[in-house]
C-alpha cells in the first residue's frame, strides 16, 4: 500500500509540472471535466488535427509537426477497443502512428506501435481532470504525459505535454513534447459540456 501511495504521489507531481510548464500554451477555452476512465477513453474518440513542437529544456524549439489522428471503436479478439491511427508530417517527411486502448475500469490501458512495429504499453490515470500516461514498465518512468480536454465553441481541443529522456544521435537528455489536437464536437450536447469560468488547471491543459 505504501508503494502504492508514493507511486500515486509521484504521478500528481509530474501532473503539476506539466500543467504549469503549458500555462502559457493554452488558448481562452473552457475545461471538460474528466471523472472516470470510461469518460476519458470516449473524449479520445473521433478525428484529430493540429500540431504538435518538441523543445529542449532551455526553451528552444527544435521540431515542428502537422499531426492527424483518427480514433476509432474496434472489436479486438471479442473485446470493444478504441483504435488509433493517423501521422506525424513534417518537411515532406511522414511518421505513421498506430495505437490501441483499452478501458480497465481504474484505469486506461494503451498499446503505441512504431514504424518498426515495436510496441510500447503505457497506463493512463485520471488525476485532478486529466489523463496521466506512464510507461507500464516503471523502470521507465521518465515518460510522461499529460492530457487535458476543452470545449471551444462546437470544438473540442485535446492539450498534451509529455516529457521524456530519450538518447538519440549525439543527444541524451529530456524533451518536451507539446501538441495541441481539434476536433468537431460529435453533437450539440458535447459542444454545451462547459464548466464556465473554470479549467482543470490554471493553464491560461493534456
Amino acid at each position: 500500500m505504501a508503494k502504492v501511495r508514493r507511486f500515486l504521489s509521484t504521478l500528481a507531481a509530474l501532473v503539476c509540472f506539466c500543467a504549469a510548464a503549458a500555462a502559457q500554451d493554452v488558448p481562452d477555452a473552457y475545461a471538460k471535466i474528466i471523472l472516470t476512465p470510461s469518460d476519458a477513453i470516449g473524449m479520445y474518440e473521433g478525428k484529430w488535427a493540429g500540431t504538435q513542437n518538441v523543445f529542449l529544456p532551455s526553451g528552444r524549439q527544435i521540431l515542428n509537426f502537422h499531426v492527424e489522428q483518427n480514433f476509432y471503436w474496434a472489436t479486438v479478439e471479442n473485446e470493444r477497443v478504441l483504435v488509433g491511427s493517423g501521422y506525424l508530417s513534417s518537411a515532406g517527411d511522414r511518421i505513421d502512428t498506430f495505437s490501441s486502448m483499452r478501458d480497465r475500469f481504474t484505469h486506461l490501458e494503451m498499446i503505441v506501435k512504431d514504424s518498426k512495429n515495436t510496441e510500447y504499453a503505457y497506463l493512463g490515470y485520471v488525476i485532478k481532470g486529466a489523463v496521466v500516461w506512464v510507461p507500464r514498465a516503471r523502470c521507465l518512468l521518465l515518460d510522461v504525459q499529460n492530457d487535458t480536454f476543452h470545449t471551444r465553441g462546437e470544438f473540442i481541443d485535446l492539450f498534451s505535454e509529455n516529457l521524456k529522456f530519450v538518447r538519440q544521435g549525439g543527444y541524451s537528455g529530456a524533451l518536451i513534447v507539446k501538441s495541441l489536437l481539434a476536433k468537431k464536437a460529435a453533437s450539440a450536447e458535447d459542444a454545451s459540456k462547459k464548466a464556465p469560468g473554470r479549467f482543470i488547471f490554471k493553464r491560461g491543459g493534456k
